[in-house]
């Protein structure tokens, strides 16, 4: 009786377990593909604080002070984002 009942619970572990890994394999896809949109999205936004300082590079000290902390934000998330996704530049 307990051969049978490894017999009827092997083939659930095996099931469940090729469950948890397919979920698995999604959510880090989706997870990877989220954290390249928003690396895009930081390159953008790090572009357009550069042009900014430039083109308001006669403002006052505190908007040019917000938009360096801006960009140090961004350089670091930046960073961070091609770690995780396994670039350099």
């Amino acid at each position: 009786m307990a051969a049978g009942v490894i017999v009827l619970a092997v083939p659930v572990a095996v099931l469940a377990a090729a469950g948890v890994g397919v979920a698995s394999h999604l959510k880090n896809k989706q997870l990877r593909q989220e954290k390249e949109r928003l690396y895009k999205e930081a390159l953008k936004k790090h572009e357009a604080i550069i042009k900014a300082m430039k083109t308001e590079a006669d403002a006052g000290k505190e908007r040019m002070d917000y938009l360096q902390s801006l960009n140090i934000l961004l350089q670091q998330a930046i960073k961070d984002l091609q770690k995780d996704l396994g670039t350099a530049s």
